[in-house]
């Protein structure tokens, strides 16, 4: 699927965050030229911590991309769409899971299973995400797994 921000050409990282390690795979749109590698993440250090070592020392994390997709390993609360409201989610989220409550709450749809996915991160993923990205999206790790026909 081709939209304005992934046109041919362009430059893509797609990572997948979790617990124990990273995976990263850079792509030029409509190519067949792809490199990936792996970060293991070191025990005893947050996850916002080894990804910032992950970008100091990861030669693929150190050039420009258009866009990134970032994958996160995290807890998901699934929500039918006629029972969603935006503003309702950090307490759905609450009552529901615990243990986030300093995390940011973010959503997505999911139109063809009639339902929306409501997932927390860390503060600090953002941040350091959005100082190396300019054009990012961030997706529970299931979600290509939810859109698969």
């Amino acid at each position: 699927m081709q939209t304005q921000s992934t046109r041919r050409g362009q430059e893509i990282l797609f990572a997948r965050l979790s617990q124990n390690s990273f995976a990263f795979l850079a792509q030029v749109i409509g190519q067949d030229k792809q490199q990936g590698t792996t970060f293991d993440t070191k025990s005893g250090i947050s996850i916002s911590a080894n990804l910032r070592e992950a970008f100091q020392s990861v030669p693929l994390l150190q050039s420009t991309y258009n866009k990134a997709v970032i994958l996160v390993d995290t807890a998901t609360l699934l929500v039918p769409e006629e029972e969603f409201h935006e503003e309702d989610i950090d307490l759905m989220f609450a009552h529901a899971l615990s243990g986030h409550e300093h995390e940011t709450k973010k959503y997505i749809t999911l139109p063809g299973l009639h339902a929306v996915v409501v997932f927390s991160i860390a503060k600090d993923i953002i941040t350091i995400l959005s100082d190396h990205f300019s054009n990012y999206q961030l997706l529970p790790l299931c979600h290509p797994v939810w859109q698969h026909d």
